[in-house]
């Protein structure tokens, strides 16, 4: 486990959660086409408007979220691995709050009963043995 790895998770749920707000948006977003047609007792030929949600554009994002979703799954798998493997608990605690649960330095302070510079100083000391 590199910081690089830990640094991926972040991004890798910013990017699910970016995914996911424009599934949503996508969902909501009504599109609409106008034809040129006639019906089978009419021959003149008159503008049909229609309307609906975008499915291809839909169908593609949820592709990408799921793919991204299946990475997430094995970079959380890989990362809680290499936590399990820290020897001290506490910075095995803090690690975990830390970049797989995405607290702050000062909330896992609060958590733990540590002021945010003892978290600060776990982190980098972990991250310099890391390297």
């Amino acid at each position: 486990m590199t910081k690089q790895d830990l640094e991926q998770l972040s991004d890798l749920k910013n990017e699910i959660r970016l995914l996911t707000q424009e599934i949503t948006s996508c969902r909501t977003q009504v599109v609409s086409d106008t034809v040129i047609g006639s019906t089978s007792s009419r021959i003149d030929m008159h503008a049909i408007t229609i309307t609906g949600i975008n499915i291809q554009k839909l169908d593609k994002l949820g592709e990408k979220l799921n793919a991204k979703l299946d990475k997430l799954q094995e970079l959380v798998l890989d990362i809680e691995n290499g936590i399990e493997e820290i020897e001290d608990s506490q910075t095995r605690s803090i690690v975990r709050l830390y970049y797989r649960n995405g607290l702050t330095q000062e909330e896992i302070g609060k958590e733990l009963g540590y002021t945010q510079s003892a978290v600060s100083l776990k982190l980098k000391k972990f991250i310099e043995g890391c390297e």
